[in-house]
């Protein structure tokens, strides 16, 4: 799921996507933040997917 912000960014460029390739998956713990951001994790780990975004051609003529 994309934050709220991810989600307006990438809503406009939908149309214009060929395909999406997830290239790898990163796994983060909560120690491998700072100190100040630990406590606003709700979890002990989590993955985000590494992505290769192809856009097709938008150039008519």
């Amino acid at each position: 799921m994309l934050s709220k912000q991810g989600a307006q960014f990438w809503s406009a460029k939908i149309s214009v996507i060929e395909s999406v390739t997830v290239l790898a998956m990163v796994r983060r713990y909560r120690e491998d933040s700072e100190e100040g951001y630990q406590a606003r994790c709700k979890v002990e780990r989590w993955e985000l997917p590494l992505v290769e975004v192809v856009f097709g051609d938008t150039c008519i003529g």
